[in-house]
C-alpha cells in the first residue's frame, strides 16, 4: 500500500485537501492505463450519495466533478449507488470487469461482501478509514483476488498529517489528526481480536488479523508526519514477520524432536516383521500341482484332503453354517503348506451384494508367525486358488513392502537428524530488529517495553 499526504504535493495552498491529492492520483493513473481498459475502485465511506438530501455534501460528486474537469469522460465513472437492484448491481459489475467503466466510486457496506468487479483493477484508493477491521480485508478483497488479470495492483490510502505543536516544556511534536485517530481506533480492535484468535484459532488466521494491524499502524504513522513513528511501524512489520518465522521454527524442530524419538521404534518393529515373514517363507511346502494336500478337521476328526474342489467346498460350507448359526469370531479348521488355516467371521460382519446366493463375507488366514489374509471367494476353486497365492505371491509382496517401509523410514530419520537443534537463521536479524524499536519507543516515550509487544504479536 502506498499513503499520500497533502505535504507530498509540491506547491500546493493549504485548501488542498486528500480528495485533491485523490483526484490528481486517480487523473495520472487513468491517462497511463485508459487505452488497456484497467479500473480503479475508489472506497468512501463518508460523503455518500443522499438523493433525499441533495444539499449534503457528497464527496462521490467532488471527486467525479474533478476528474471530469480534467477531461475524463463522465460514462467512465460509476457510483455503486447507481444501482437499486440486483439485476442492475450485476450490469454495473460487468461493465468493470469489461473495463466499460474505469473509475468505480463505491462505499465499503455496498461494495464490500458479494461485489465481483476485480478483473481488471489496477489500483485501488481508499479515501477514509473504516472503523470495523474486517472492513479494510473486504476492501483490499475487492481488487487483490483470484480472476484479477494484473499481477499486482497498488493500494492507496489517503491520510491527513496532523499539525506540529509545541508542548509546555518547550518541545515540538507532531499533531494527531481525525485520520490519525480512526487508524489508531482500527488498530486498538484489530488487536484486540487478534489476541482472542491467539487463545482458539489457527496461526493463518492470527497472521490475517496481523497484517490488517501493520498495515493500519502504517497508515496512521503516516498521518503523523514523525519519521521515527514510521520506523517503528517499519520494524513492527519487520519484527512481525520474523516472529512468525520464529513460530514456524519452534514448530518445526518440536515436530523433528517428536519424528527422531519415533522413527527408530518404527523402524525396529517393521524389521522384526521382515524377519517373521523371511521365516514364514522358509517353511512353505510344495503343493503345486499333483502335490496338493491340506489337513482339514471339522471338529471331531482331522483328515487329509488332495482335492482343490473337496477342499474349498468344505471351506466355503463351513463359511455358511458360521452365517447361519450367528458366531463371530477365529476358527482353526486345519493345516496347509506348514501354516494354520483359519476362517474369520468379523464382529461387524455385513452380506456382500450380489447374484446367486450363498455369499458371505469371511476371511481365511495362513498364520505362521505372521498372517497372511484373503477373502473366501464365491466358488470352491477359487477359494483354494486365493489360498495358494497367500504362500506363492502375497508373502513376497509383504516382504518387498515392509522392506520398502524400513529404508523410506531411514532415509526420513537420515534427513531429520541433521536438522535436529540447528538455529534459527534470522536470530540476529531479529535481536537487533527489537533493540532499535526499544529504544525508538523509549525515545517516543511510549513506555512499552520490546518484550512486552513481542509478547503480544507471538501469543
Amino acid at each position: 500500500s502506498k499513503f499520500l499526504t497533502a505535504e507530498e504535493i509540491e506547491g500546493l495552498k493549504d485548501s488542498y485537501t486528500k480528495v485533491d491529492a485523490c483526484i490528481d492520483n486517480v487523473y495520472r493513473i487513468w491517462k497511463e492505463t485508459r487505452h488497456t481498459g484497467a479500473t480503479q475502485l475508489i472506497f468512501c465511506d463518508m460523503g455518500t450519495p443522499n438523493k433525499k438530501n441533495k444539499n449534503r455534501f457528497c464527496t462521490y460528486d467532488k471527486i467525479k466533478f474533478g476528474l471530469v474537469a480534467k477531461g475524463v469522460p463522465a460514462s467512465d465513472i460509476a457510483y455503486i449507488h447507481d444501482a437499486k437492484t440486483d439485476e442492475q448491481k450485476d450490469a454495473l459489475f460487468r461493465s468493470v470487469r469489461y473495463g466499460k467503466v474505469g473509475i468505480f466510486i463505491l462505499s465499503t457496506e455496498k461494495g464490500g461482501v458479494g461485489t465481483n468487479c476485480q478483473d481488471n483493477v489496477c489500483a485501488q484508493h481508499d479515501l477514509d478509514c473504516p472503523l470495523r477491521p474486517t472492513d479494510h480485508t473486504q476492501r483490499r478483497g475487492r481488487s487483490v483476488r483470484q480472476g484479477n488479470r494484473h499481477d499486482h495492483v497498488t493500494i492507496y490510502r489517503y491520510v491527513t498529517q496532523g499539525k506540529p505543536y509545541t508542548q509546555a516544556d518547550g518541545k515540538t511534536v507532531a499533531g494527531l489528526s481525525p485520520d490519525s485517530y480512526l487508524y489508531q481506533m482500527s488498530i486498538t480492535k484489530a488487536t484486540f481480536i487478534e489476541q482472542a484468535l491467539s487463545g482458539r484459532s489457527s496461526a493463518r488466521s492470527i497472521e490475517d488479523c496481523s497484517d490488517v494491524i501493520l498495515s493500519l499502524s502504517e497508515a496512521m504513522a503516516s498521518a503523523t508526519g514523525d519519521p521515527r513513528l514510521i520506523r517503528k511501524v517499519e520494524l513492527d512489520n519487520q519484527i512481525g514477520k520474523l516472529l512468525i518465522e520464529e513460530r514456524d521454527y519452534i514448530n518445526q524442530q518440536l515436530n523433528i524432536k517428536r519424528e527422531l524419538e519415533r522413527l527408530p521404534g518404527v523402524i525396529t518393529s517393521l524389521v522384526d516383521k521382515q524377519g517373521r515373514i523371511s521365516r514364514d517363507l522358509n517353511r512353505v511346502q510344495d503343493t503345486s500341482g499333483k502335490k496338493f494336500r491340506i489337513q482339514l478337521n471339522d471338529g471331531e476328526t482331522s483328515f487329509e484332503v488332495t482335492k482343490r474342489v473337496s477342499a474349498g467346498q468344505f471351506i466355503n460350507q463351513f463359511a455358511l453354517e458360521l452365517e447361519a448359526t450367528g458366531k463371530c469370531g477365529l476358527f482353526e479348521i486345519g493345516k496347509f503348506s506348514g501354516f494354520d488355516v483359519v476362517v474369520e467371521r468379523p464382529e461387524l460382519f455385513i452380506k456382500r451384494k450380489g447374484k446367486g446366493k450363498d455369499k458371505v463375507d469371511c476371511l481365511l488366514h495362513l498364520v505362521g508367525e505372521e498372517r497372511y489374509t484373503t477373502n473366501i471367494c464365491d466358488n470352491a476353486l477359487g477359494t483354494i486358488k486365493s489360498l495358494e497365492y497367500l504362500l506363492s505371491d502375497r508373502m513376497l509382496v509383504l516382504l518387498q513392502q515392509t522392506q520398502n517401509a524400513i529404508a523410506s523410514y531411514q532415509k526420513d530419520y537420515d534427513d531429520l537428524a541433521p536438522q535436529r537443534d540447528k538455529p534459527f537463521v534470522s536470530s540476529a536479524l531479529l535481536a537487533q530488529a527489537l533493540t532499535e524499536r526499544e529504544e525508538l519507543e523509549r525515545e517516543l516515550g511510549l513506555g512499552v517495553s520490546a518484550s512486552d509487544v513481542t509478547d503480544v504479536i507471538a501469543s
